[in-house]
């Protein structure tokens, strides 16, 4: 493991100035700095995480550690960053679970090799240093199941330490055994001390050389204590308040014990040769997601191209898949939202300082600040462009002056948020540094994507288009006044005006509202929003929702309408609304035809005045009553202050056929008490078929029978049908939409259980209609949909991770 640290400032660099100041009419550019919840960091989009895979390799750390783009950091790193819990085992634990470790407990014996007076048994720092290396142990001995003894070995050795460097210890397994009783892969190395626990039995007891040697070794460094990094030191104490310049000992301890346990490989990455020419158990969850295939899948070549494939490898456990969400953070982004042109997710470097990042994060237009200097965009000094800076994120340059220093003068001018240009190709740089008074958000972005957001910003634009910000606007007639928004995008180039006006709809001019009529101005270079009011009129009658047209035209300096032009406004009773809104809790209810009956919810929400009531009834769907389920129609009734849900019951009949997934439809009609039907008011009920699969004319029966494939298909004409199956391997299968002679789709349901315990769907059509296809394991109920939207030419489907829980 070596020592890693974080600059807090970085040298000058040449930067090539491009051109300061946003001219007027500039494209916008909005976007979001915060992070992304749809990936998490230090894993691959399907949640698979990270292997540590640098390029050039890094000889004893390359694939035997998480990515160090993971945060938190993995594997109890001690030294990467502030964020790694103290004693804490993270995903490292069902790492060892994946590769066979059983859970319980078992007995750890350290096996002090240091001479007398030295390592653990100096006369000062020997008792502290054995109390934390018995700590460590027993974190690992309470979580690993074995009823042999697990030996390590440990001692205190010089190690390398060299120019504010240091390998802080290393370790290994002394033992290694395949194919013995009880090995659940043969033909495969294990760790010594895992193999033992498989077999129930002490396999090194076979060295006679050495009887008593350890199932594992692990030496720490000496010239840490002895101040080889200056003032670091190991810090031995048993709570976790170590001071910043000390280096948990007990973190480092139960990090090198895990390589020994079963943390990393005996494959050498250098030539990718196995250790005498058989894999070992962990290099059968490494996974490389560029060649699609696992290391045992792969010559020594391949291996060896991968093991610096950086980002691209991956751990293909299960267990380690499922629980990565409740230990990663998501991922730090960049997203711009417009324009179009340059909208996407960047990735991003994270500063040290300043608050956190966030989801939903800090959103806002993009400017490029600059100081009064010979490098204006470095912001080394005050802002000189402030009053376009302030409110905006603020674009800067890498160089000269350290990271907290730029964010402070961007700050001092009223940003919300600063984003960082890299200067030099590579990956966007983690921003080092310390300032409380920082309070907004930083981020580095990368060289390439730097240039692209700057040359956008340099954009002259056309003078862009008017809109309402929305086709619908609700006021409720007590509220004295609506407010409606018009909208500028797609360019700010010029002054531009628009019209304005209310006519029409069901309510009545000057009874409901009164009348208005206008115009709007956007000035030369702005964008944004501006509104208008339309006084609404509060009349005692009971009356339901009414509704305003209102109408944008005669759109000047060269402007254009832009939709929605014309919208509505809707006025809604007082008096109703007080009586609440009657709705469904979801659209779709799902059962299993075996779980005998399904509780569907109605919700009130928005106001509780008075005794309530709603009628709901079943009807409709590709179910039949009487056969499928017992139709059900009834009352449900909320009293006077009552809020929440409540429920009725459907009954599901098992009709022992084997079908597709069919459905009831559920309605709401006739609110009473002044109350009003809510969204949504109509839902659908899914019954899931229990039954084995019987291939038939629409139906493909995959993996060994337990898997249904059935496809529906809609065309430009609006014609709808079911995909006819031409053929069928056990995992394949083929459908036509059209034409017998004119193959539109081909599934695969494929055994990814060796991978990663997951069985994958797969499949690829020559079409742009819309289908539905669904994939359901008919041993369970649960099922898939991938569908494809009418006019898009159908990707393919690479679901690797759709069924978990079926691998034996």
């Amino acid at each position: 493991m070596r020592a890693r640290h974080h600059l807090s400032w970085l040298l000058a660099l040449a930067v090539a100035v491009l051109a300061p100041v946003r001219p007027l009419g500039a494209v916008s550019v909005n976007a979001t700095v915060g992070m992304n919840p749809d990936a998490l960091s230090g894993a691959d989009p399907d949640g698979r995480v990270l292997l540590y895979a640098p390029n050039p390799l890094d000889p004893g750390s390359s694939i035997s550690h998480w990515d160090v783009s993971a945060f938190p950091n993995l594997l109890m790193e001690p030294v990467v960053a502030s964020d790694v819990g103290f004693a804490q085992l993270d995903l490292t634990l069902f790492q060892m679970r994946d590769i066979g470790w059983p859970a319980g407990g078992s007995t750890i014996t350290l096996r002090i090799r240091d001479a007398p007076g030295e390592g653990f048994n100096d006369p000062v720092l020997g008792p502290q240093r054995r109390a934390a290396m018995e700590h460590a142990a027993a974190v690992w001995a309470s979580r690993l199941g074995s009823s042999v003894e697990i030996n390590v070995e440990v001692a205190f050795r010089s190690l390398q330490c060299a120019g504010g460097a240091a390998v802080l210890a290393q370790a290994g397994a002394q033992f290694l055994f395949e194919s013995f009783a009880g090995a659940p892969v043969a033909g495969t190395w294990y760790h010594g001390a895992l193999a033992e626990s498989l077999a129930g039995q002490n396999l090194s007891l076979e060295d006679n050389a050495n009887p008593d040697a350890g199932d594992l070794v692990v030496s720490f460094n000496d010239r840490i204590d002895e101040g080889c990094l200056g003032n670091v030191r190991f810090y031995y104490g048993l709570n976790g308040n170590m001071p910043s310049n000390q280096i948990s000992f007990v973190n480092v301890a139960l990090h090198e014990m895990a390589h020994g346990l079963g943390f990393g490989t005996f494959t050498d990455e250098s030539t990718g040769q196995f250790f005498l020419g058989l894999p070992d158990i962990y290099s059968r969850f490494i996974f490389d997601n560029t060649q699609g295939r696992s290391w045992i899948g792969m010559n020594a070549s391949e291996r060896r191209s991968s093991a610096v494939n950086s980002e691209q490898v991956v751990w293909s456990g299960s267990r380690v898949t499922a629980q990565a969400p409740n230990f990663l953070d998501p991922v730090p982004a960049l997203t711009v939202n417009s324009p179009a042109s340059i909208a996407g997710i960047y990735g991003v470097g994270i500063a040290e300082f300043g608050p956190p990042l966030t989801v939903p994060g800090i959103t806002g237009d993009l400017v490029l600040a600059v100081d009064g200097s010979a490098s204006p965009t470095l912001l080394c000094n005050a802002v000189a462009n402030a009053a376009e800076v302030e409110g905006k994120l603020a674009v800067v340059d890498r160089g000269t002056c350290t990271f907290v220093e730029k964010v402070g003068n961007a700050q001092a001018a009223g940003a919300i948020g600063v984003v960082v240009v890299n200067n030099v190709a590579g990956p966007p740089p983690a921003m080092g540094g310390n300032d409380p008074s920082i309070a907004i958000p930083a981020v580095s972005i990368s060289q390439d994507d730097g240039e692209l957001i700057r040359s956008t910003l340099a954009q002259i634009s056309e003078p862009g288009g008017v809109r309402f910000s929305a086709a619908s606007f609700t006021v409720t007639e007590g509220a004295g006044a609506a407010t409606v928004t018009v909208r500028r995008s797609g360019g700010t180039d010029g002054a531009v005006a628009v019209d304005y006006a209310t006519g029409g709809g069901t309510a009545t001019a000057g009874e409901d509202y009164l009348p208005a009529a206008g115009t709007l101005t956007f000035g030369d270079g702005q964008g944004g929003s501006r509104s208008f009011q339309v006084e609404i009129l509060d009349d005692a009658d009971s009356e339901g929702e009414e509704t305003v047209e209102l109408v944008l035209s005669n759109p000047t300096g060269g402007a254009v309408l832009d939709n929605p032009s014309s919208a509505v406004l809707a006025i809604a009773d007082d008096d109703l609304h007080a009586a609440g809104l009657l709705a469904f809790g979801a659209s779709v209810f799902q059962v299993n035809e075996g779980g005998g009956s399904v509780a569907v919810t109605v919700e009130r929400s928005g106001g509780t005045a008075g005794a309530v009531a709603v009628a709901y009834a079943t009807g409709g769907g590709t179910a039949t009553a009487g056969e499928d389920y017992l139709p059900a129609t009834g009352t449900i009734a909320f009293a006077d202050g009552e809020s929440g849900s409540k429920s009725f019951v459907v009954e599901i009949l098992d009709d022992g056929e084997e079908e597709s997934v069919e459905t009831v439809g559920l309605a709401l009609a006739n609110p009473t008490g002044g109350a009003l039907l809510g969204t949504p008011s109509t839902a659908m009920l899914e019954i899931v078929d229990n039954e084995a699969c019987q291939p038939g004319a629409t139906r493909l029966c995959l993996n060994q029978g337990r898997f249904r494939v059935e496809v529906r298909w809609r065309d430009f004409e609006d014609r709808t049908g079911s995909g006819q199956v031409v053929l069928g391997t056990d995992d394949s299968g083929l459908f036509w939409f059209f034409d017998p002679q004119n193959w539109e789709m081909l599934v695969k349901v494929l055994d990814g259980c060796a991978v990663n315990d997951r069985v994958w769907v797969f499949a690829a059509a020559t079409t742009n209609v819309e289908y539905t296809l669904q994939v359901t394991d008919t041993a369970t109920g649960e099922f898939r949909e991938y569908t494809n939207a009418l006019g898009v030419s159908s990707p393919a489907i690479t679901d690797t991770a759709a069924f978990a829980g079926v691998c034996p």
